[in-house]
């Protein structure tokens, strides 16, 4: 067998590179943090950035829209003291709450945001 071949259809598929494959394009290893979508803890009010697929994915297997997901985000902190059966005032309490946050989350029964939250164990 011709080894030459082999090489040429490998570089022709590369396309004017020297045959090394690099995966991502991103050679620093950061992530544009400007696109993620930013989740809100309607309990603590503090923020995390999040990833569109991983929110698609979730509204999926809930029924619900992506805006549902999206404004009924609780960290994991406060979803794991209101496991425990602490109100939502007590976890705020126990947590605080980020400067400037106004709370909102209130009039939200804490057994919605455990299933909206959870891993499916209060659907």
């Amino acid at each position: 067998m011709n080894d030459t071949n082999t090489t040429k259809d490998v570089k022709a598929g590369c396309s004017g590179t020297s045959g090394v494959i690099r995966s991502g394009g991103n050679m620093n290893n950061t992530t544009n943090t400007d696109t993620l979508p930013k989740l809100t803890c309607l309990v603590t009010g503090r923020s995390r950035n999040s990833n569109i697929k991983y929110l698609e994915a979730k509204a999926l297997r809930l029924g619900v829209s992506l805006d549902v997901v999206t404004n009924s985000y609780v960290s994991r902190d406060a979803l794991k003291l209101l496991r425990s059966g602490k109100t939502i005032e007590q976890v705020r309490v126990e947590l605080g709450t980020a400067e400037g946050f106004v709370p909102s989350a209130s009039a939200i029964k804490s057994e919605e945001l455990l299933r909206l939250n959870g891993k499916g164990k209060h659907s």
